[in-house]
């Protein structure tokens, strides 16, 4: 089964925004890490090249006028996908994982860490293409560059050193 999606209804999702409480760190994570290099840089809010927005935690509080934060809370991911998984397995280093990689039911290898401020990220096998296990193409998501969205799925090449 295709699924075939409505533009008529579907957002775009412009950035995922996470809070972090120290900015240099997390910038460093995302690019020896992920690979991902910082597009725009305005001290307490950074746009990564991938579409993650990182705000310092105290930025944060100050626009929602709130002092509580909860971290480490395993109700969000941000997912990466890489051409080579097992050379990024392989060279992953100074991370705290939530689990070793794994193989979940439709093939897909992935591996579960979080960054400096406690966000999981995962990282799986580039699936690009079809997933025989839920029937649906990446061509035919609302995010795919063939609905005229500028997100596409990032592969991961670069690793800690």
């Amino acid at each position: 089964m295709i699924v075939e999606w409505s533009r008529s209804w579907v957002c775009e999702v412009h950035w995922c925004a996470y809070r972090v409480c120290d900015m240099e760190r997390s910038k460093n994570f995302y690019r020896t890490v992920l690979g991902v290099d910082v597009a725009v840089d305005f001290g307490a809010n950074v746009i990564l090249t991938c579409g993650v927005f990182l705000q310092t935690l105290e930025t944060w509080r100050e626009f929602i006028g709130k002092d509580e934060t909860a971290f480490y809370n395993h109700v969000m991911e941000l997912c990466f996908e890489t051409d080579d998984f097992d050379k990024f397995v392989e060279k992953l280093c100074d991370v705290t994982f939530v689990h070793p990689p794994l193989e979940h039911p439709w093939g897909q290898r992935v591996v579960r860490f979080y960054d400096p401020g406690g966000h999981i990220v995962e990282v799986g096998e580039n699936m690009a293409g079809y997933s025989a296990f839920y029937g649906w193409r990446y061509d035919n998501c609302p995010n795919c560059c063939a609905y005229g969205c500028s997100r596409r799925i990032h592969t991961v090449n670069a690793v800690c050193k």
